[in-house]
């Protein structure tokens, strides 16, 4: 697991007891005292899989609230992604267990969403294979905000046969 905090007081023993780990080491960066916690699971992954994207309004609970289901269910959080984006809370997550957890968990995805007011969809999947060996990737661009930066650059990666595994984007306000 890694997750990146704004917290307002010292999380690592608190989440060392939360996950029944000794507390990891800590990473702390900007003014906002982010923290980074990494955890790494060594688990032995099934072979039936999930796919759940979800979004809608944020609030406090909605990941402890899903997790919770998930854990209930008997299944596991392989992968995820998750961010706040405007006012709105978004998320895709990669769950692995056995065909009748997979299929319990998705007969409460529906009401579920609806208690905590999340439009959740849901596939089943694969874990991805690769056929053919790729050269691993890190692309930064930085420069002055305008229409069309996502596109230009994804047109670039797309004639010459590079896919784009992961894709972050932001802004900021930068002197003059």
């Amino acid at each position: 697991v890694c997750a990146k905090l704004s917290a307002r007081k010292s999380l690592p023993n608190l989440l060392a007891d939360a996950l029944q780990l000794q507390a990891p080491p800590l990473t702390n960066g900007t003014k906002k005292h982010r923290q980074t916690i990494r955890h790494t699971m060594t688990a032995d992954t099934q072979n039936n899989y999930l796919v759940i994207t979800a979004s809608g309004e944020d609030k406090i609970g909605l990941v402890d609230r899903l997790s919770s289901k998930i854990t209930a269910s008997g299944c596991n959080i392989e992968e995820s992604r998750m961010a706040v984006l405007g006012g709105q809370f978004a998320l895709i997550m990669l769950i692995s267990g056995q065909w009748n957890a997979l299929s319990k968990l998705e007969s409460q995805l529906a009401p579920l969403g609806e208690q905590l007011g999340l439009t959740i969809i849901h596939s089943r999947t694969r874990k991805r294979e690769r056929t053919q060996p790729a050269i691993p990737y890190r692309v930064e661009v930085v420069a002055m905000d305008h229409p069309g930066i996502v596109h230009n650059l994804s047109a670039f990666f797309s004639r010459n046969g590079i896919n784009i595994e992961e894709l972050q984007t932001s802004t900021y306000p930068a002197p003059h």
